[in-house]
């Protein structure tokens, strides 16, 4: 995915993800977990078209088959086209789940005899939906990667930007829908065991959104990572060699360093701000918290820009041989 095109997606993606807060606070029954969404939105509209009357009934599960046997249906498609492999068999994985999802998402009730007892609703409906979610994307991930066999630069690179681009994605959802429910959750949590509302509270407050913004501090500058390095990979598709690349190259492992340096020192001033004023708060938080996968991940983008750089000097070391 364009750059251009990205940057948009992934704004609207995070308003939506702000916006769930608000609207689960208006509509706790259809509104419960991010993660749920939209199957939670489909089995309440399901279970309301079903109580509606007979013809309701009849359309609600009409739709419900639908629903769950559109991955058969597409497995199918591929079938009379001869491209099934393996991995297509996790469609039938996927009808499953949505069989046993959705029907959940309509009668909540009936989860206590799946889920452990006393379970929140919230998360029994989060737990499947992730499920669900984590089988889709590792169907995709191994289309992909069939995909990269017997093929060129130009098609890995696109494929590669098709993974970033669904990378950054769930950056997104994570700081925008893990990191800030966490916040609002531990926010709740803070008012709830404090009568008064004196500085301690405040104190406590402003160092708890802190402490979440540090969180998702890591996830955001590898957004900007992300979209930096889907630039280079343009560059590569049009010429490996050329001057673009290697400035795209050298300006990426600039931002590397940078993010490296902004994660490191926001972590250290983060708790030494913290020790400074433990007296006033009434919460404070101790945790060694290092986010080693985005730093393998910036560390991974850093090789692959100096790769980059040393391919360009050989060309050009070759070039002057030559």
């Amino acid at each position: 995915m364009k750059r251009k095109l990205l940057v948009p997606i992934l704004s609207v993606e995070a308003a939506l993800c702000l916006m769930f807060f608000f609207i689960r606070d208006s509509l706790p029954s259809v509104v419960t977990s991010v993660f749920a969404f939209p199957f939670e939105q489909a089995g309440f509209a399901l279970r309301y078209l079903s109580l509606s009357g007979t013809s309701g009934n009849i359309l609600a599960l009409t739709l419900y088959a639908a629903i769950c046997i559109s991955p058969v249906l597409l497995y199918m498609m591929r079938y009379r086209k001869g491209k099934v492999f393996a991995e297509d068999l996790l469609l039938f994985v996927l009808s499953i789940i949505l069989f046993a999802m959705i029907y959940f998402m309509i009668n909540p009730g009936t989860m206590s005899a799946v889920f452990p007892q006393g379970m929140p609703a919230d998360i029994g409906k989060a737990t499947i939906s992730l499920t669900f979610y984590i089988v889709l994307m590792g169907y995709g991930v191994l289309k992909i990667l069939r995909q990269f066999y017997d093929t060129g630069l130009l098609k890995i690179t696109r494929y590669l930007r098709v993974l970033l681009s669904f990378l950054s994605g769930y950056y997104v959802l994570y700081v925008f829908g893990v990191i800030f429910g966490n916040f609002m959750k531990a926010r709740d949590a803070l008012y709830a065991g404090n009568t008064g509302l004196g500085y301690g509270i405040t104190a406590s407050e402003t160092f708890l959104f802190i402490r979440h913004a540090v969180m998702a501090l890591p996830y955001l500058m590898n957004i900007i990572v992300v979209l930096a390095v889907i630039e280079l990979l343009d560059e590569i598709g049009k010429d490996r060699y050329s001057e673009e690349t290697a400035k795209s190259a050298e300006s990426l492992t600039k931002l590397c360093r940078k993010t490296l340096t902004i994660i490191v020192s926001a972590s250290m001033s983060f708790h030494l701000l913290q020790f400074m004023f433990l007296k006033n708060l009434s919460v404070a938080d101790t945790t060694l918290e290092i986010p080693f996968m985005s730093l393998i991940f910036i560390l991974s983008v850093l090789m692959l820009t100096q790769f980059v750089r040393e391919n360009k000097a050989l060309k050009q070391d070759n070039d002057m041989f030559i």
